[in-house]
């Protein structure tokens, strides 16, 4: 008869293992007498055992670095005292520091009121979170589209560890209950997107999105694509401020996006990193995400991070949802979200949503917290003029990749980011020769430039491709002996 240790954690059964009827006893202990070997034997084999022995971990390989983070790593390390760091996303002032809201100052206040007074605690979260804050969070992208479906019990949702975790989330319950399914996403896009789907197993595709040409959006081919999909295709869109381009459908544009998951019975999922922070409007942001959960009978999945909005970066509040056909399926799908999160990492973080859920749930509070999302939005608006004004200032000539030969793009764009069109060579170039630092896909961070660096990262564009283009110039005479010899031989 087998030994057989069972485990069961809460309501989740583990399984056994089983151990052969000639186990030893787990709870008994070998004397000196049992034992084959003698002492000096064993420290003979303990002493030869770590010879050549090869790590158990030796399968793990080297990751690629971050193409974001390590240009941050770069930037921290290169010990100019005259450089610029606009590879990574995050809000500054505009004296180039980092910014509370005071908004969330105030938030925080009245919690540490509440446990101080006993009536809040540091207790677990159940695994979808904070209940009060998912149903907000919801209202504040997809307005009244989302009254109706929640009336209709038909959303599962969850707090998440802000955006990425809940993508993460994303990934695996789509692998879940559509493992084959293909996600296809922008080109270019968020360059951890693909990297999270295919993680868990799931296969990505991209459809065309921006126009290197014009510095707009390539509608046309990406209503092509999306009208040629399969029924049912799962397709990721940007809810605004896309990432990196900076470049977001208009209205009508969207209305012609909905018509297109609707025709196809699309199931769009919507990442929303950066609401408020196009226009500096919340509701003007989420238009895209409410006319595609406008769409009659659509199921659609949205992850949500207060991370830019709220600069809430360290506190990872999130939420994802996913917007199913009926009450029954989302019930399901609920507890099957509700158990991928207590397998993975049990409960989310309280602080960060009890701040959300604080002033999205109090209009004064709600009211102060879009003010101060207009004027962070605005702030961007500026920098982008600023730095439009400063390449004119010094002449600066228009991208090598520009078929319009302007950098009217800079201030068409909106959101956090700029893709300015610079290639590799160029980012590599403003990196070594000016200190400047970007990912090298040309994309930069407009709040992390103030008035006075924006003459600094025009001047060095403006030296970069003219450096280029005179080396690029001097090519053929430096090249012409060697054509000449070719020649001669033949």
């Amino acid at each position: 008869m087998s030994l057989t240790p069972s485990w069961n954690f809460g309501s989740v059964g583990f399984g056994h293992i089983a151990l052969p009827p000639n186990a030893p006893n787990l709870s008994s202990h070998k004397s000196s007498s049992d034992c084959g070997a003698s002492g000096a034997d064993e420290e003979s084999t303990a002493g030869t055992e770590d010879v050549g022995r090869v790590s158990v971990f030796d399968a793990a390989k080297a990751a690629a670095p971050d193409p974001i983070l390590s240009m941050r790593d770069q930037y921290n390390a290169d010990p100019a005292e005259r450089k610029l760091n606009l590879a990574v996303g995050v809000y500054r002032t505009a004296e180039g520091k980092p910014l509370v809201l005071k908004c969330v100052q105030e938030a925080e206040t009245k919690l540490l009121a509440e446990q101080e007074a006993g009536r809040a605690f540091k207790e677990y979260l159940p695994p979808d979170g904070h209940s009060k804050f998912c149903d907000l969070s919801l209202k504040l992208l997809l307005g009244d589209a989302i009254d109706g479906m929640l009336a209709d019990g038909r959303v599962a949702a969850a707090q998440s560890i802000s955006g990425t975790g809940g993508l993460h989330l994303a990934a695996r319950m789509l692998k879940l209950l559509m493992p084959d399914a293909t996600v296809h996403l922008p080109a270019p896009t968020w360059p951890i997107h693909p990297d999270i789907f295919e993680a868990v197993g799931l296969s990505v595709a991209h459809y065309p999105y921006y126009d290197a040409e014009t510095g707009g959006l390539d509608l046309d081919g990406m209503l092509a694509y999306l009208r040629a999909l399969p029924h049912g295709s799962v397709v990721l869109m940007h809810a605004c401020a896309h990432n990196p381009s900076g470049v977001d459908p208009t209205a009508v544009q969207w209305a012609q996006i909905a018509a297109a998951v609707r025709e196809r019975w699309l199931v769009p999922m919507v990442d929303a990193a950066y609401q408020g922070l196009a226009t500096g409007d919340l509701d003007e942001d989420g238009a895209g995400a409410r006319a595609l959960a406008a769409v009659p009978g659509v199921e659609m999945i949205t992850v949500q991070s207060y991370s830019k909005n709220m600069g809430l970066y360290a506190e990872r509040a999130g939420v994802v949802a996913l917007l199913c056909a009926d009450r029954d399926v989302a019930s399901r799908v609920q507890q099957q979200l509700s158990r991928t999160i207590r397998l993975t990492h049990s409960s989310p973080p309280q602080h960060g949503a009890a701040i959300c859920a604080t002033i999205l749930g109090e209009p004064e509070r709600l009211q102060a917290w879009k003010r101060e999302v207009k004027g962070m939005a605005e702030r961007l608006l500026e920098m982008r003029a600023a730095l439009a004004a400063s390449l004119a200032k010094c002449e600066c000539p228009p991208p090598t990749t520009s078929k319009r030969g302007s950098w009217a793009h800079v201030t068409e764009q909106r959101g956090m980011f700029t893709y300015t069109g610079l290639t590799p060579a160029q980012v590599k170039a403003l990196r070594e020769t000016h200190h400047v630092y970007m990912p090298n896909d040309g994309r930069i961070s407009m709040a992390g430039l103030t008035t006075a660096t924006c003459g600094m990262l025009a001047t060095a564009i403006k030296d970069v491709l003219h450096a280029e283009a005179k080396h690029a110039f001097a090519e053929p005479a430096t090249e012409l002996p060697a054509a000449k010899r070719a020649r001669s031989a033949a």
